[in-house]
C-alpha cells in the first residue's frame, strides 16, 4: 500500500507495522495520544532507538517507520 500525503496538518506514517494517518507531532505526542509511559517502552525511528531524552523534540514526518516495543514485566521469583 502506497503511503500518501495529507495536507490537514496530518501525515501518513508506519506504526508498529500498520499504515496510519496521525497528527503531525513528536515522539512524546505520538506516546500521549497513546496512552503511553516513555519509561516502559522504546521507540524505534526507522530503523533507529530513539534516546528518551530526544522524545520531546524528535519531529515526525510523512512516511516515517514507528515501532514502539513494550516493556512486559513477569518471570518467576526463585
Amino acid at each position: 500500500m502506497a503511503i500518501k500525503s495529507n495536507p490537514l496538518g496530518k501525515i501518513t506514517v508506519q506504526l508498529n507495522g500498520e499504515i496510519t494517518t496521525i497528527p503531525k507531532t513528536t515522539i512524546e505526542g505520538l506516546l500521549l495520544d497513546h496512552k503511553l509511559n516513555a519509561n516502559m517502552v522504546i521507540v524505534e525511528l526507522n530503523g533507529t532507538i530513539i534516546d528518551k531524552k530526544n522524545h520531546t523534540t524528535t519531529r515526525l514526518a510523512e512516511k516515517d517507520i514507528i515501532e514502539i516495543i513494550r516493556y512486559i514485566g513477569g518471570g518467576k521469583n526463585s
